[in-house]
Order: C-alpha cells, then sequence, then structure tokens
C-alpha cells in the first residue's frame, strides 16, 4: 500500500511508493497514482508507459496539464548518445510509439460551459517542474504562506480557511486556533464560536427556565427513552400524538467541512445522499429523516421522526442501528454514496470512510418548542438530551458534548 496514511499528513510532492510498486508523491493525504498507473487508465492498457527523461530522472516535458504523454514500449540503449536537448546520455533509455490525447468532452450548468479533457493527468500530479504540480488541467504554483485567518494545508499546498472563532489558525478546527480566540475559551481549550456560547456554556452559566426540565436516563449502550415534557394547558392525549424521534450520530471521515460548506450544491447533495442510505437502512421514508452536519471532519446527527399510527416502531429502527450487520452496511453505503457524489474530490482528503455511529436516543416528542436544558456546572449540556434542545447553548453542534 502508499506510504502516505490519512493520519500522517505528508507535504504535497513528497516522494512514496505507490500500490504495485511505481514510485510517486503524496498528494491530498495519500501516496498518487504513478504516471505510468494513469496512463495505463487513460489509453486503456494500451499505452502503458509514462515517457521520461532519457535516463528516467524525472517525467518529459512532453507532459502537460490536459494530456500525458503515454509509450507502448521502453529498451535500453549501450553507449552514449546526444539528445536534441543538447544533453549527452549513456546508456539511455528509448521510448517507442508515444501518443498523447487532446480529446475532451463539454457539458453546461447554467451559462457556464465546462470542459474535461480525457487524457489528463490527476489532480496533485508532478510532471517535469517539481515545484508545481497539475489541478482542475492547469499547472499551478502551490501556496507556500497565507493571509491572515486562513492555514496552509501543506497536503494540497492550499491556503483554507481557519474557523470562526479563531483569530489564527494551524489548522481547521476550533481547537486549532493560535494566540487569542475571538470570544473566548470553553473548559475543554476550545474557542467559542459566539458571543452567546460564551454566555450560555461558560464555567459557572444557569439557565432559567419556566418550563419543567428534561428527565434523563443515563446513556448506555441501549436505546435511551426520554421522560414526555408536557406542553402547558395540553393535555396527556394531545402530546403523545406527537409520537416520537430516534436519534443517533455517525462521523464521515476525510471530508473538509468548511469547503463543503462553500459549495451549496455539494452540500446539498451530500446531505440527500446520508439521508436516502440511513432511510433505506432502517427501512422509514426519506422524509421522516433529517440530519445535522458538524465539523470534524463531518459529525452527522441524525433525527428519524416515527408518527404515532403505528406504521413504524421506535423501538424497532433503534434496534436496527444496533445491529451490527446492518450499522457495518450503513457505513459503507454512506461512505459508496458519497465517494460517488459529483465534485466530492473536491472537499475530500483522503478515503472516505465511516466511524463512531453512537448508540440511538429515543425520545417522546411532546412539544413543537424546544425546552431549555439544566447546565451542569462545566456548562455542558447533559450527555443524553436531544440535540434540539442542546442548540440553545452552542450556535454549531460541534462545541457541544453530546
Amino acid at each position: 500500500s502508499g506510504v502516505c496514511p490519512s493520519d500522517k499528513g505528508k507535504k504535497w510532492g513528497t516522494a512514496c511508493t505507490a500500490p504495485g510498486g511505481d514510485a510517486s508523491t503524496c498528494f491530498g493525504k495519500v501516496c498518487m497514482d504513478s504516471l505510468n498507473k494513469q496512463c495505463t487508465a487513460t489509453t486503456l492498457g494500451k499505452s502503458p508507459l509514462a515517457l521520461m527523461t532519457p535516463d528516467k530522472a524525472r517525467p518529459s516535458e512532453e507532459h502537460v496539464c490536459r494530456s500525458l504523454m503515454c509509450c507502448k514500449t521502453v529498451s535500453q540503449l549501450s553507449g552514449e548518445y546526444v539528445y536534441p536537448d543538447g544533453k549527452t546520455y549513456k546508456d539511455p533509455w528509448q521510448y517507442e510509439t508515444c501518443t498523447t490525447q487532446s480529446l475532451y468532452t463539454e457539458f453546461k450548468v447554467g451559462d457556464v460551459t465546462n470542459r474535461i479533457y480525457l487524457g489528463a493527468p490527476l489532480d496533485g500530479t508532478i510532471l517535469a517542474d517539481p515545484g508545481k504540480m497539475c489541478v482542475g488541467e492547469e499547472l499551478v504554483t502551490p501556496a507556500s504562506r497565507c493571509a491572515t485567518g486562513e492555514f496552509l494545508e501543506v497536503s494540497v499546498g492550499r491556503c483554507l480557511p481557519c474557523d470562526s472563532s479563531c483569530t489564527a489558525c494551524t489548522g481547521p478546527s476550533n481547537f486549532d486556533c493560535a494566540g487569542t480566540c475571538k470570544y473566548g475559551q470553553d473548559s475543554r481549550g476550545a474557542c467559542a464560536i459566539s458571543a452567546d456560547q460564551v454566555t450560555f456554556a461558560g464555567p459557572g452559566a444557569t439557565v432559567s427556565t419556566t418550563s419543567p426540565p428534561l428527565t434523563t436516563a443515563t446513556a448506555t449502550p441501549d436505546p435511551v427513552t426520554l421522560d414526555s415534557v408536557t406542553r402547558p394547558g395540553s393535555t396527556e392525549a394531545e402530546d403523545e400524538a406527537l409520537g416520537e424521534v430516534v436519534t443517533f450520530g455517525m462521523t464521515i471521515q476525510a471530508v473538509s467541512f468548511n469547503d463543503l460548506l462553500a459549495d451549496t450544491t455539494l452540500l446539498a447533495s451530500f446531505s440527500d445522499s446520508v439521508i436516502r442510505v440511513i432511510a433505506a437502512a432502517v427501512e422509514v421514508p426519506e422524509d421522516l429523516v433529517a440530519v445535522e452536519l458538524s465539523a470534524g471532519s463531518v459529525k452527522v446527527t441524525s433525527t428519524i421522526t416515527v408518527p404515532p399510527d403505528g406504521r413504524i416502531s421506535a423501538s424497532s429502527v433503534a434496534a436496527s442501528l444496533q445491529d451490527s450487520g446492518k450499522t457495518s452496511v450503513l457505513k459503507s453505503s454512506v461512505a459508496r454514496d458519497i465517494s460517488s457524489l459529483p465534485g466530492i474530490d473536491a472537499v475530500s482528503t483522503g478515503t472516505i470512510s465511516v466511524s463512531a455511529i453512537t448508540a440511538p436516543v429515543i425520545e417522546r416528542q411532546t412539544t413543537t418548542s424546544n425546552v431549555p436544558e439544566p447546565v451542569t456546572a462545566s456548562g455542558v449540556a447533559p450527555r443524553s438530551l436531544h440535540a434540539s434542545a442542546a442548540a440553545l447553548l452552542c450556535t454549531v453542534a460541534a462545541f457541544c458534548a453530546l
């Protein structure tokens, strides 16, 4: 396997050995396909050799970011030869029957025409100039320093925005802030994302409410049912008519939340894909599933609303989410569907996977308005409460200890 694992973050262009044993370079925290493998793919195996200099020291200048120069055969000559560039090579390698593809396909999005070159190398590919790489079929010089409010993601050579809670940072989350936090720091050492979070969830904070507090059960691997909260002036029958909700979470790895958030079209497709897979896994209609996305990599809080008509049982939904076989299929299906979304490569930092599916929590849905939760001495809401109530204490779910 490659030697650029996703938890290492090697700098773009770092030499590595690609699967199959070919020399390659790192990009996006993975060891890229070698030029030979890319030639094999673009020519359907007909010309599997990428043209190199006669000493095989580096790729030939015949390669460009819109088309690789791929060859059928290579053999080694004996003796000294002078090449057209004026250089003399001893026992050089001679490539034969080399071709390049200039074919492309076009498609329109609104009034914008997009063109994809069929023989182009992958983003992050380094050609003759080791200080530049191909991105979007253009030769670019990766960033080496960034403006205030950005950090350098060395694995792709790009400047990415800091979290909104940071004045400066070394990474994408509110744990990566450098220097002073914009609004203050919480008990975990993370920078708060708003003044409201500091006010509501700061040390010693309290929240007063005229509504009865939610009664919670200790979180266990089994589904937890929360006691109901009765609306003023409502009857027990009216409250029960609203049904139940099942809440659980998962983490989708190797996707940049900030980059995903910036692409509204991809964000919508991403959410729809997760909803579709969850609905199929627990065998409920898609309109009963809602998701909330937050940072690190992408955390998903899913809420499945179970209507009171008896067609679906909250306990059966929760049981499905505790079945190891079904959760394994759910994780692989989410990863596969997300990986196949158009444009996902632009926000991906490696091989997409799903981890940390949390135990489901069942809650009786007895009110249409959020009831504030009591706040513990540390300023963190009780762990087993539903995310919709916890949202009053935090602007983004990433900063809540749910």
